[in-house]
């Protein structure tokens, strides 16, 4: 695996339903965070508390990724701007070359994020009511990606962003990289993520999100204050995380051949493009894996 430029890895796993009702599956890919992983996001992030804690929560996680993505963060971000910017990020990217692990993990990030906050108050925020994506990516029953074929104009605007991190993620699968999985397992997408280092992450991503300087705490530092056993509550805002942490944990059981890689960039405005937004006319489509890595 290649070094994570932020430090810091998934803080969450994408698990696929084994048993989606085949109606409603019609090639679609459904992917599963357990009730504690989404209740520990909104806790971390403070999704149902804070105004713009989506957008900050972005922020943190590019930060982490490192890179390019850092220059998508500003202070004049919004979360239309900055979703959009990622993707087209994502998107060049990938037309390149396979994405390295930084970038493989903010996808990852950022579609459980978006999946945990479409839940709750952040759900009539942009990133779910101002995007459409008209093909998305058709999946077998075994979970494997097919390639983009699949008519999205009458499923839900809400799931626009979600439809193309899991494109991105389930191409990259199948390119088989050193970096990357590469398996014939599609039980999951991204890298399995263990409950124990998944609240580590969420807390240390939480106070990069509320700018709160922990990088030096050590691992061991975070279980005892998740635990309990100690009283040092430390800045007013990192106390507050942990608190809201702790609430979640005390209430909640944790429950090879060419592929082709998004020709429909990311996302687009809807219902109306903003002309100053609106992706360039070039981005509209890209070729497929098999020429671009001939």
């Amino acid at each position: 695996m290649g070094k994570i430029s932020g430090g810091l890895g998934p803080m969450s796993g994408l698990n696929r339903d084994p048993n989606p009702p085949e109606e409603k599956n019609k090639g679609k890919l459904k992917l599963t965070l357990t009730d504690l992983s989404q209740k520990l996001i909104v806790a971390a992030f403070n999704l149902d508390g804070e105004e713009g804690a989506v957008l900050k929560a972005m922020q943190a996680l590019c930060l982490n990724a490192g890179g390019p993505f850092v220059d998508l963060v500003n202070s004049d971000n919004t979360e239309f701007d900055l979703l959009t910017a990622i993707g087209k990020m994502v998107h060049k990217l990938q037309q390149k070359d396979s994405l390295d692990a930084s970038t493989m993990i903010l996808v990852q990030n950022i579609y459980a994020l978006q999946k945990a906050a479409s839940k709750g108050k952040s759900r009539s925020n942009e990133g779910f009511t101002k995007f459409k994506r008209d093909i998305r990516g058709q999946y077998d029953l075994k979970g494997k990606y097919k390639g983009e074929s699949r008519d999205g104009r009458q499923s839900k605007r809400k799931t626009a962003w979600s439809s193309y991190w899991k494109d991105v993620l389930a191409a990259e699968k199948l390119r088989g990289t050193s970096d990357l999985d590469g398996t014939d397992d599609f039980k999951f997408l991204g890298q399995p993520v263990d409950e124990a280092a998944e609240k580590r992450m969420l807390v240390r991503l939480g106070c990069k999100a509320v700018e709160a300087d922990i990088d030096s705490m050590k691992d061991s530092a975070i279980d005892q204050k998740l635990n309990g056993e100690t009283s040092d509550a430390g800045p007013p805002q990192v106390a507050a995380l942990f608190e809201r942490v702790k609430a979640v944990l005390k209430t909640t059981f944790g429950g090879g051949s060419t592929t082709e890689v998004s020709k429909t960039p990311y996302p687009q405005p809807e219902p109306e493009p903003e002309p100053e937004s609106h992706l360039p006319e070039a981005h509209s489509k890209i070729a497929g894996i098999d020429e671009f890595m001939a």
